[in-house]
Protein backbone atom coordinates (compact mmCIF):
# COMPACT_ATOMS: atom_id res chain seq x y z
CA UNK A 1 0.00 0.00 0.00
CA UNK A 2 2.42 2.97 -1.42
CA UNK A 3 0.75 6.24 -1.77
CA UNK A 4 -3.30 6.71 -2.14
CA UNK A 5 -5.13 5.59 -5.35
CA UNK A 6 -6.60 7.67 -7.58
CA UNK A 7 -9.95 6.30 -6.48
CA UNK A 8 -12.58 9.22 -6.91
CA UNK A 9 -14.76 7.50 -3.66
CA UNK A 10 -11.84 7.82 -1.35
CA UNK A 11 -13.31 10.02 1.15
CA UNK A 12 -10.06 11.12 2.46
CA UNK A 13 -8.81 11.82 -1.02
CA UNK A 14 -11.74 14.11 -1.40
CA UNK A 15 -11.21 16.15 2.25
CA UNK A 16 -7.83 16.20 1.10
CA UNK A 17 -8.73 17.61 -2.39
CA UNK A 18 -10.76 20.33 0.13
CA UNK A 19 -8.47 21.34 2.32
CA UNK A 20 -5.94 22.08 -0.70
CA UNK A 21 -8.56 23.95 -2.15
CA UNK A 22 -9.30 25.97 0.71
CA UNK A 23 -5.53 26.71 1.18
CA UNK A 24 -5.80 28.23 -2.41
CA UNK A 25 -8.19 30.27 -2.34
CA UNK A 26 -7.04 31.77 1.09
CA UNK A 27 -3.61 32.13 -0.42
CA UNK A 28 -4.97 34.03 -3.47
CA UNK A 29 -7.08 36.08 -1.44
CA UNK A 30 -4.05 37.38 0.57
CA UNK A 31 -2.43 37.78 -2.52
CA UNK A 32 -5.42 40.18 -3.83
CA UNK A 33 -5.76 41.80 -0.90
CA UNK A 34 -1.61 43.28 -0.97
CA UNK A 35 -2.01 43.51 -4.92
CA UNK A 36 -4.68 46.24 -3.90
CA UNK A 37 -2.95 47.92 -1.01
CA UNK A 38 -0.29 48.46 -3.07
CA UNK A 39 -3.15 50.23 -5.52
CA UNK A 40 -4.35 51.73 -2.56
CA UNK A 41 -1.20 53.56 -1.53
CA UNK A 42 -0.01 54.19 -5.22
CA UNK A 43 -3.67 55.97 -5.59
CA UNK A 44 -3.35 57.89 -2.33
CA UNK A 45 0.26 59.51 -3.28
CA UNK A 46 -0.97 60.85 -6.65
CA UNK A 47 -3.74 62.54 -5.00
CA UNK A 48 -6.75 60.14 -6.24
CA UNK A 49 -9.16 59.84 -3.86
CA UNK A 50 -11.75 58.02 -5.46
CA UNK A 51 -9.61 55.37 -6.74
CA UNK A 52 -7.55 54.96 -3.41
CA UNK A 53 -11.15 54.72 -1.32
CA UNK A 54 -12.09 51.68 -3.84
CA UNK A 55 -8.79 50.15 -3.23
CA UNK A 56 -9.38 50.36 0.23
CA UNK A 57 -12.36 48.84 0.08
CA UNK A 58 -11.25 45.87 -1.99
CA UNK A 59 -8.48 45.33 0.43
CA UNK A 60 -11.05 44.99 3.22
CA UNK A 61 -13.19 42.76 1.46
CA UNK A 62 -10.15 40.54 0.26
CA UNK A 63 -9.22 40.67 4.05
CA UNK A 64 -12.64 39.30 4.99
CA UNK A 65 -12.48 36.75 2.55
CA UNK A 66 -9.68 35.01 3.81
CA UNK A 67 -10.28 35.19 7.22
CA UNK A 68 -13.18 33.39 6.65
CA UNK A 69 -11.93 31.19 4.38
CA UNK A 70 -9.40 29.94 7.18
CA UNK A 71 -12.28 29.90 9.65
CA UNK A 72 -13.81 27.38 7.23
CA UNK A 73 -10.99 25.46 6.86
CA UNK A 74 -9.92 25.08 10.72
CA UNK A 75 -13.77 23.88 10.92
CA UNK A 76 -13.14 21.34 8.51
CA UNK A 77 -9.51 20.27 9.71
CA UNK A 78 -11.69 20.23 13.21
CA UNK A 79 -14.36 18.12 11.51
CA UNK A 80 -12.07 15.21 10.38
CA UNK A 81 -10.30 15.55 13.69
CA UNK A 82 -13.40 14.97 15.24
CA UNK A 83 -14.50 11.76 13.10
CA UNK A 84 -11.18 10.10 13.88
CA UNK A 85 -11.70 10.28 17.61
CA UNK A 86 -12.62 6.32 17.80
CA UNK A 87 -8.69 6.09 16.96
CA UNK A 88 -5.26 6.15 18.93
CA UNK A 89 -3.05 8.96 18.29
CA UNK A 90 -0.46 6.65 16.35
CA UNK A 91 -3.65 5.99 14.19
CA UNK A 92 -5.24 9.38 13.82
CA UNK A 93 -1.36 10.75 12.63
CA UNK A 94 -1.32 7.65 10.08
CA UNK A 95 -4.36 8.90 8.86
CA UNK A 96 -4.00 11.91 8.76
CA UNK A 97 -0.27 11.35 6.89
CA UNK A 98 -1.60 8.95 4.20
CA UNK A 99 -4.92 10.60 3.20
CA UNK A 100 -4.02 14.19 3.96
CA UNK A 101 -0.81 14.86 3.32
CA UNK A 102 -0.83 11.51 0.51
CA UNK A 103 2.82 10.41 2.26
CA UNK A 104 3.79 6.65 1.25
CA UNK A 105 3.30 3.99 4.26
CA UNK A 106 7.09 3.86 4.17
CA UNK A 107 7.49 6.95 5.05
CA UNK A 108 4.86 6.69 7.79
CA UNK A 109 6.00 3.40 8.96
CA UNK A 110 9.27 5.26 9.98
CA UNK A 111 7.40 8.77 11.46
CA UNK A 112 4.83 6.60 13.67
CA UNK A 113 7.64 4.13 14.74
CA UNK A 114 5.54 0.75 13.59
CA UNK A 115 6.14 -1.84 11.44
CA UNK A 116 4.95 -1.17 7.25
CA UNK A 117 2.13 -4.14 8.13
CA UNK A 118 0.74 -2.95 10.92
CA UNK A 119 0.72 0.77 9.01
CA UNK A 120 -1.15 -0.89 6.19
CA UNK A 121 -3.59 -2.59 8.29
CA UNK A 122 -4.27 0.37 9.92
CA UNK A 123 -4.53 2.29 6.75
CA UNK A 124 -7.05 -0.46 5.02
CA UNK A 125 -9.56 -0.71 8.02
CA UNK A 126 -9.23 3.32 8.92
CA UNK A 127 -9.95 3.99 5.14
CA UNK A 128 -13.29 1.21 5.02
CA UNK A 129 -14.56 2.59 8.24
CA UNK A 130 -14.45 6.25 6.80
CA UNK A 131 -16.22 5.16 3.73
CA UNK A 132 -19.22 3.59 6.04
CA UNK A 133 -19.49 6.69 8.52
CA UNK A 134 -19.33 9.18 5.35
CA UNK A 135 -21.03 7.38 2.41
CA UNK A 136 -20.79 10.76 -0.13
CA UNK A 137 -22.17 10.69 -3.40
CA UNK A 138 -19.56 11.12 -6.41
CA UNK A 139 -19.38 14.64 -7.03
CA UNK A 140 -20.78 16.09 -10.54
CA UNK A 141 -17.95 16.59 -12.95
CA UNK A 142 -18.13 19.89 -14.66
Amino acid sequence: MGRPKDNDASIGKRLSQLLRQYSLRIALAKGKAHLYDQERQRASATGNAYKSLQAQIAVRCWAIYAKNLTTLKGELEEAIRNALAGYGEYEKRAWWLYFIENKPSSEIEREVGLSQRTVQRWLASMKADMELKFRVPRPLTQ
